[in-house]
């Protein structure tokens, strides 16, 4: 009987000890799945599109959908071993074999369209939420995992420096 109460002083300790983990990080990171925004922005970008009658082959409107599920795939690459790094060594071999025709683009040197320029703030906002809450690095040992990792983050900045510099130039 006492060693029965022991087990289950035991699972308890355990469980209070994954509890206060799970809250840490939820304080430290706020919400974990940081793709949310970027889903949001490309949900708004279709908006723009069939609610809002920009028209499907706008340059903005095609660079920025392009970027954004460039970034949502590679998020979810790095989501972890559930989420993730199946899926990422299958497109991986997939990639390699089959390399993309086209490239995320640059930014338009024209104006974008009244209705994309409130999107872009949007987008701006999710770049930054996602560079601050993505974890899935958190778990990366190797080397060349966290050099993946950086010129990811690297890309993003980059895209979100260009997106800053069109939107004051514009204005």
């Amino acid at each position: 009987m006492t060693l029965l109460i022991f087990g289950l002083i035991a699972v308890n300790v355990l469980l209070l000890g994954v509890l206060a983990m799970a809250l840490t990080l939820k304080l430290k990171f706020g919400d974990l799945s940081a793709c949310y925004e970027l889903f949001a922005v490309r949900d708004k970008l279709v908006a723009a599109t069939v609610f809002n009658g920009v028209p499907r082959e706008d340059p903005w409107l095609d660079s920025l959908y392009n970027w954004v599920n460039t970034l949502l795939m590679g998020s979810k690459f790095l989501a972890g071993p559930a989420e993730g790094w199946g899926r990422a060594a299958f497109a991986g071999v997939h990639l390699a074999k089959n390399p993309p025709k086209r490239k995320p683009d640059s930014l338009p040197n024209t104006e974008p369209p009244e209705v994309i320029k409130p999107i872009i703030v949007d987008l701006d906002h999710a770049l930054s939420v996602h560079q601050r809450r993505h974890v899935g690095w958190v778990v990366f040992r190797s080397h060349h995992e966290r050099e993946k990792r950086r010129l990811q983050k690297q890309m993003v900045k980059e895209f979100q420096e260009s997106l800053r510099t069109h939107c004051l130039a514009i204005s």
